[in-house]
């Protein structure tokens, strides 16, 4: 289990201390009072929430875990986005489950959110700005080499859009974790809807639509409705 705590630095001067605080208390093993004391940290950052991760998953708080590990790859880098994927790894044996498959788009995102994690969203806008003002400008010209150049340009500016894409995509995406025991995924939002699927404790789910008190999640490669109240937000 990957249970260094992530250190930071923060501007202000009260959630630093609080920080190294709670750091403290769990370096200590005092887990319970290490957790409330990360939760009073109003504006938490992925460090925050990954170390609220590794406290809950030493209280037993198996689902809390996920779902603050979830929280934390908003903003993570890509060696702590490593650690949280091996992390929920682990979590899946003490779910006594095997590891969550996932569809080919989803393993495609997982990938490019690991690389995007090592440059700025203003970053890869810029390049791409950049590139597209140059291609342009060598459209243009009379350059004998320009469209050698353009190619060029566009095996830098393929993967530049597939980064940026997969950051908007990670912002915009909704994920839950099933913390009941287990429940169903219906083909629609009603119990009186087929069951398709039983969705165990601890799983990770992408929401797509909500409609009243039902969601309309992706567990692996199978969609179906799910009941609101049978998981947590992450």
């Amino acid at each position: 289990m990957a249970f260094a705590l992530v250190c930071f630095s923060l501007c202000h001067g009260t959630t630093q201390e609080l920080f190294l605080q709670a750091n403290k208390l769990y370096q200590e093993h005092e887990y319970q009072r290490a957790l409330e004391l990360y939760q009073t940290i109003e504006h938490k950052g992925p460090a925050v929430w990954y170390n609220m991760g590794n406290a809950a998953y030493n209280l037993n708080q198996y689902v809390d875990a996920r779902v603050f590990w979830e929280r934390a790859k908003c903003g993570a880098t890509r060696a702590e986005l490593a650690d949280i994927t091996y992390n929920n790894e682990m979590l899946d044996q003490q779910f006594e489950e095997q590891p969550q498959t996932i569809d080919a788009w989803e393993s495609m995102l997982t990938s490019l959110q690991a690389y995007a994690a090592s440059f700025s969203m203003l970053f890869l806008q810029l390049l791409i700005l950049s590139l597209t003002l140059i291609m342009c400008i060598l459209l243009r010209s009379a350059l004998s080499m320009r469209f050698v150049i353009i190619v060029c340009l566009c095996i830098v500016y393929v993967p530049a859009m597939m980064l940026t894409g997969s950051k908007m995509a990670a912002r915009s995406r909704c994920v839950a974790v099933m913390k009941d025991e287990q429940a169903s995924l219906f083909t629609g939002p009603d119990e009186q809807f087929h069951v398709i699927e039983v969705v165990p404790q601890g799983t990770r789910l992408v929401l797509e639509q909500e409609h009243g008190q039902w969601c309309k999640a992706r567990y692996a490669a199978v969609v179906g409705w799910i009941k609101k109240d049978t998981m947590v937000i992450a």
